[in-house]
């Protein structure tokens, strides 16, 4: 099967941001370009217009001024009342002070056309006086165009070292003057702008002036004639438009002249005029990338942030799932990821003493399938030693029968009398105690320093053999306690074997030490000075079968029997050991009251 591919959180959010932040920057981003192009373009068209009306002020004020010139030059020509020495002083000083003025040609009805030349203009040019003769006659005035504008102009440039126009006009209903002017300053207004380029048409949509004089006496559409219906009227100024020239799509400003139907043109290209345009186009995709970089960034650092928590719960879910409870997560925000971790380590820690409580249950099940089998063990045995210890019993009182009282073997079978019948109950309620059948047995006020001493009695002959003293300190006058003497004779028995099998034969001191308590209750305190035990062991001492001898030195039953006893006569019994150190079993049993001594033995109370 396919395993499904799985995608982490994180970068769900990463991928969640780029595609928000890349949205708005790129509208921010195209939003401010679309504005920034409008505005551009409304700046360009302002200063197309701007630039064309300056030029063809320019032009208007040039043209005027020469036609001004030329026509006070005229009159000075056929004005008949001027002296001939004088007339030709004033022409002379009208060429030097007119400087662009190549040759004028009155033309005058009923008489022969005048023509003066500045011969050293043409010498420096490289042309005569027949070469201008043979352009004029080959172009003849255009009389309907004269009367139709009163100014008729055009290029005449003939070679390239001297780029000239013709400006004709008329002084009066009999005198038209025809002036050749170098077409320079005109020339210069045109080139004046290196961004702009700068075109002057006639009216017929043909070139007049432009970078290249040769090029201008040749006719060429420039602008459609479509595009130019709004432009002819001689009336308007700077009007914008935007197509497309050789191309090259460009924003070209048009106006009139008002001298001789010309036509100024100055366009600029689309790519120049939206130059700064494409270069905050590109700083602003650059900025936008810059954005996008600092948001991937921010987005992972955020989003590391975000997940990191949910990957160690995640994780954290794997160790508890594997059954490990003792984990934490240190996670410490305060959002609902930090209340879900801290509902997660409350939930571990529930588990893990859910887990501790099972496995009391477990053992606790586990004692009590033992202490089964020893119950059925102990009614397989019971018979067996009975019988024995019946006829120990039946031998010994026998013997009693035929001994003087003050024979000094009275006593010893005396002994050997009350042990057995001690034995004997000992077997009967260590049977009860794994049947966990109630006692059937009634107490009676004892004195426990007596069962104390008689333990003793039993056992110290075993412990001295093997290099152990016991040392008795016991404290006076205790109160009278309800309990079985044979019962709390057999726990501090069995207290004072151990602690001699712990020693391991090595020399020792057991001291037994009884005491009365603040809480109303007397303490039995089993103190050696053996090698302790551990913590392991203090916590399964009590368990039955459970033995730190060598195999077939013990059963494992002492302490558990022990621990039975004193629970039935409602105390307690703990051990407290370290190491090296020793060990100390303390037996707590409770003092009657009266009423306890009235239920318990039902007799009235003294």
């Amino acid at each position: 099967m396919m395993r499904k591919f799985k995608t982490p959180i994180r970068h769900k959010l990463l991928a969640a941001s780029l595609i928000v932040t890349t949205a708005v920057v790129s509208v921010i981003t195209f939003t401010m370009a679309n504005l920034f192009h409008q505005d551009k373009k409304t700046y360009i068209h302002d200063l197309t217009s701007t630039m064309v009306i300056h030029n063809t002020s320019e032009i208007k004020a040039l043209l005027k001024g020469y036609k001004n010139r030329l026509e006070f030059f005229a009159r000075i020509l056929v004005d008949e009342k001027l002296e001939e020495f004088t007339q030709q002083r004033l022409l002379q000083e009208i060429f030097v002070d007119f400087q662009d003025l190549i040759a004028i040609t009155l033309v005058r009805k009923n008489k022969k056309d005048l023509t003066l030349y500045d011969p050293s203009m043409l010498n420096t040019a490289g042309i005569n006086k027949s070469d201008y003769t043979s352009y004029r006659l080959s172009k003849p005035i255009p009389e309907q165009q004269l009367k139709q504008h009163g100014v008729y102009i055009e290029n005449s440039t003939i070679h390239k070292n001297l780029p000239s126009f013709t400006l004709v006009f008329g002084i009066d209903a009999t005198t038209v003057v025809s002036a050749i002017i170098r077409l320079d300053s005109i020339m210069e207004i045109a080139q004046r702008s290196t961004l702009f380029q700068t075109y002057i048409l006639h009216s017929d949509n043909t070139l007049f002036s432009h970078l290249d004089p040769v090029l201008t006496r040749d006719p060429e559409e420039l602008i459609s004639s479509e595009l130019l219906g709004d432009v002819r009227n001689p009336h308007s100024l700077g009007i914008t438009k935007e197509y497309h020239h050789n191309g090259v799509d460009v924003i070209g400003g048009f106006a009139n002249v008002g001298v001789g139907n010309l036509l100024v043109v100055s366009q600029i290209p689309k790519t120049a005029a939206f130059l700064s345009a494409r270069s905050l186009l590109e700083n602003l995709i650059y900025v936008a990338l810059g954005l996008l970089l600092v948001t991937v960034l921010i987005s992972l650092v955020w989003a590391f942030r975000l997940t990191r928590p949910l990957e160690l719960l995640s994780k954290a879910t794997k160790v508890v799932g594997a059954g490990h409870f003792d984990i934490k997560l240190n996670i410490h925000s305060s959002d609902e990821i930090g209340d879900l971790a801290h509902s997660f380590d409350e939930m571990a820690q529930g588990l893990k003493l859910r887990e501790e409580k099972l496995e009391q249950a477990k053992n606790a099940l586990i004692q009590s399938e033992k202490m089964s089998a020893f119950g059925q063990l102990s009614a397989g045995i019971a018979h067996e030693v009975k019988n024995p210890l019946t006829g120990i019993l039946g031998y010994a009182q026998l013997a009693k029968r035929k001994l003087d009282e003050n024979s000094p073997l009275m006593k010893n079978l005396e002994v050997i009398e009350r042990e057995t019948k001690r034995c004997k109950a000992i077997i009967e309620n260590l049977m009860k105690f794994a049947r966990s059948d109630a006692s059937e047995r009634r107490p009676v006020l004892m004195d426990l320093n007596n069962a104390i001493q008689h333990a003793v009695e039993i056992v110290d002959h075993q412990l001295n053999l093997n290099g152990v003293s016991i040392q008795l300190k016991l404290q006076s006058q205790l109160p009278q306690i309800l309990g079985d003497t044979n019962q709390l004779e057999q726990v501090v028995m069995n207290l004072l074997i151990n602690a001699q099998h712990a020693m391991e034969g090595a020399a020792g001191t057991v001291t037994i030490s009884s005491r009365m308590t603040e809480q109303n209750t007397v303490e039995i305190l089993v103190t050696d000075n053996g090698p302790g035990m551990s913590a392991e062991v203090q916590a399964k001492i009590f368990e039955p079968f459970f033995t730190t001898k060598k195999s077939g030195e013990g059963t494992g039953l002492g302490l558990s029997v022990s621990y039975g006893i004193i629970q039935d006569h409602s105390g307690k019994i703990r051990v407290q050991s370290v190491l090296n150190q020793g060990t100390v079993f303390v037996i707590t049993l409770p003092i009657p009251s009266s009423s306890d001594i009235s239920q318990r033995t039902g007799t009235d109370p003294l």
